[in-house]
């Protein structure tokens, strides 16, 4: 019954409105078209002579009024023209922020992943060098190839790290097999070295190493390339949104209210505001609906970052992927003989030479990658709370743009106002946001959903669907701290070094973004340091708040989104060097006792 009688008030508002408006019509025109002309040219629309110089009678018009005019049929399809570029650049005015926010971020995290799988690439290459020199040179490829197939993974390709990580090492256990267990032997076979490698499942040579490796590899990259994914999805969201497709119903609302005032010959007189949220929430129907399928994005954007921690950090695996590497290669040099004997049990005994070894050496230089940021963790982090800061954001959108006084009388004001049809105010009530409410809407027809729109949607169910799916499966598994801290241990002891406890369920960001005020560079924190603002002033809807505010102006000294513009100082563990120093006494001893 309510809304049969909104319904009811809305039609007689219209009819009385358009009534008395047609009488003002021709009293309100003004006498000459001067002022139009100024607009005009300053729009850069057309040559000024295109708009009369007196009002005439409009009966070639199809939006704008049929009575005395300063309009002629070409100024209402160039306004027609311009009413559709002023909104999309409206649009795209208000959510700079966030696209810039989304879209630079995706770049640069997908860029410091592939950073951390590059460095530890390096490191590898570098720890061959130095301690495996005898097989170096073979191993260059095997090492390259395998980081090559992980950085694929988290780009999206459909590629297996379980299988890549058993790939690997069943190719390493011949080179160790060959130079370091029996480093006496001759070049082995083809069928001898794919004897080898089919054995390696079988005899575990690396231990129980490589499952562990390849559990901590498939958790980290998994949800690195999620992350990525959900990322590149919050730029689509974007642009798909500041690139709407007006329906004809919009373009000609869009036009009366910005542009047929001018026919009227006032070009300055702003449209009111109630007027301007009925024609904005009409032309963004299917927008508003992306809301809560916006917010529930971020939230669990919020729960999958949460978990790229401790053992499960991207940094903590691709940092000690090395050492790991090399401690398996040790387990088979300790357990070498009875390898050996295996090995020769199942594919006889090879050729062997009496002199001694050589151990080539590499020459050239190892790319370095640029170094990654002290601790990508928190600026992912502090880029969620950024991205929370953006809930509420489409809601709000018709109520952002009509709240810009450059656009819109605000309410109050409406005494001295466009109201569509005649200098006044605006009587008709303001229909509510959404596609289902626009059944109400006094100024356009809204009977289809805009089917871009509905796919963006469905995206955005299916990103959230896979990131619960994704952490069900993590918080099921027996080793799994959703603490974020280590589980057994054995991988990440001595580099988590990670003490936040957030739970990895916790759905609830803060987003508020209360970060105190900077006002002294020299004492900042290093997450203001990553945050200074630097970015153009847009407007966005805060939610909860009773006025239109900048997402600058809620947290001015710390909303760069250039979460990880800037160089840091990172530096291997002093266990690395250690351990490198250890593994190579233990294989030059062994290799001496061998030879």
């Amino acid at each position: 019954m309510a809304r049969v009688g909104l319904l009811v008030a809305v039609l007689v508002a219209s009819f009385v409105g358009g009534t008395l408006s047609q009488v003002q019509d021709d009293a309100a025109v003004v006498p000459t078209c001067r002022e139009v002309q100024q607009a005009w040219v300053y729009k850069s629309l057309g040559p000024k002579d295109l708009v009369p110089t007196a009002p005439r009678i409009g009966h070639d018009l199809a939006v704008c009024s049929k009575g005395k005019t300063c309009c002629t049929k070409r100024m209402e399809d160039k306004y027609l023209e311009a009413s559709k570029k002023d909104f999309q650049d409206v649009v795209q005015s208000t959510s700079a922020y966030l696209k810039y926010l989304v879209s630079e971020n995706a770049a640069r995290f997908q860029e410091q992943f592939h950073g951390l799988i590059q460095k530890s690439e390096n490191e590898t290459h570098h720890l061959f060098r130095n301690v495996y020199k005898n097989m170096a040179i073979e191993a260059n490829s095997l090492i390259e190839g395998f980081h090559r197939k992980l950085s694929f993974y988290v780009n999206g390709a459909e590629l297996s790290v379980t299988d890549s990580v058993k790939d690997f090492f069943d190719t390493l256990f011949p080179l160790v097999y060959r130079r370091l267990l029996n480093p006496k032997m001759t070049d082995m076979s083809a069928d001898y070295t794919n004897c080898v490698m089919d054995l390696q499942r079988e005899v575990l040579p690396f231990g129980e190493l490589p499952t562990r490796i390849s559990t901590q590899l498939q958790r980290s990259l998994s949800a690195a390339r999620v992350f990525v994914q959900a990322l590149n999805l919050g730029v689509e969201v974007v642009n798909t949104t500041n690139h709407l497709v007006l329906t004809r119903d919009c373009t000609k609302a869009l036009l009366k209210f910005k542009y047929c005032s001018h026919c009227q010959g006032k070009p300055l007189i702003k449209p009111c505001g109630n007027y301007c949220m009925n024609v904005m929430r009409g032309c963004l129907a299917s927008v508003t609906d992306i809301n809560p399928h916006w917010n529930s994005y971020i939230d669990v954007m919020q729960s999958l970052t949460k978990g790229m921690k401790g053992m499960y950090s991207v940094e903590t695996i691709m940092a000690t992927l090395p050492d790991k590497v090399s401690e398996s290669i040790m387990i088979a040099m300790q357990n070498g003989p009875s390898l050996t004997a295996k090995v020769q049990k199942a594919c006889r005994r090879p050729r062997q030479r009496n002199r001694r070894a050589s151990q080539p050496l590499l020459t050239g230089g190892v790319r370095r990658a640029d170094k990654p940021p002290a601790n990508l963790y928190e600026h992912i982090q502090t880029f969620v709370r950024h991205l929370a800061m953006s809930k509420g954001f489409y809601s709000n959108l018709a109520e952002t743009i009509c709240n810009d006084d450059s656009l819109a009388v605000r309410p109050g004001e409406e005494e001295t106002c466009w109201n569509g049809l005649s200098y006044g105010r605006y009587t008709i009530p303001v229909v509510d946001n959404g596609f289902q409410a626009q059944r109400f809407n006094p100024e356009l027809r809204v009977d289809k959903e805009d089917a871009t729109i509905v796919n963006i949607i469905d995206k955005l169910k299916h990103i959230k669907e896979l990131i619960v799916s994704k952490m069900a499966m993590w918080v099921e598994d027996p080793d799994w701290d959703d603490s974020g801290g280590s589980g057994d241990g054995a991988f990440a002891d001595e580099y988590s070094g990670d003490s936040d406890d957030e739970d990895y369920q916790d759905s609830s960001g803060s987003g508020d973004g209360e970060t105190p005020p900077v006002t002294d560079t020299g004492s900042k924190t290093e997450e203001e340091m990553y945050f200074e603002d630097s970015t153009p002033k847009q407007k966005a809807v805060v939610p909860g708040g009773s006025k239109s505010e900048t997402i600058n102006d809620v947290n001015r000294q710390n909303a760069d989104p250039n979460v990880l513009n800037t160089e840091s100082s990172s530096t291997a563990p002093a266990a690395t060097m250690s351990l490198v120093a250890l593994a190579t006494f233990i294989v030059t001893a062994y290799l001496r006792h061998t030879l």
